[in-house]
């Protein structure tokens, strides 16, 4: 086998997709850019997702998440990654309302 790096990654297909319990549990396989321990985490990086520089929870720059490899098949390790953010976005997907405003008005906005 050929070392994995950004530039030529080793890829194989994902045996199941990620599902909202691996996203809760940062086991999805998705990781962040601020890693530096596997060439997923370079490959955030190239992309913009380094830490400190994620873009809004609407960005179209997100969907670029589902066209990077994974740092493992989901639910066969743990990684804390952008996956509460992607579990954002489908909230927003799944409310029809901003992330923000769901929070506001669902969870915060019943506190007295």
């Amino acid at each position: 086998m050929g070392r994995r790096t950004a530039a030529k990654p080793l890829t194989v297909p994902a045996i199941e997709p990620v599902r909202v319990h691996h996203l809760l549990s940062h086991t999805s396989g998705l990781t962040y850019g601020f890693h530096y321990a596997h060439p997923t985490d370079e490959i955030y990086r190239i992309k913009g997702y380094d830490f400190g520089f994620a873009p809004a929870p609407t960005s179209p720059r997100r969907a670029r998440w589902s066209t990077s490899p994974l740092r493992f098949q989901p639910g066969s390790g743990w990684n804390y990654s952008v996956s509460v953010d992607v579990l954002g976005r489908l909230i927003e997907i799944w409310s029809g309302q901003s992330f923000e405003s769901f929070l506001q008005e669902r969870v915060l906005g019943h506190w007295p």
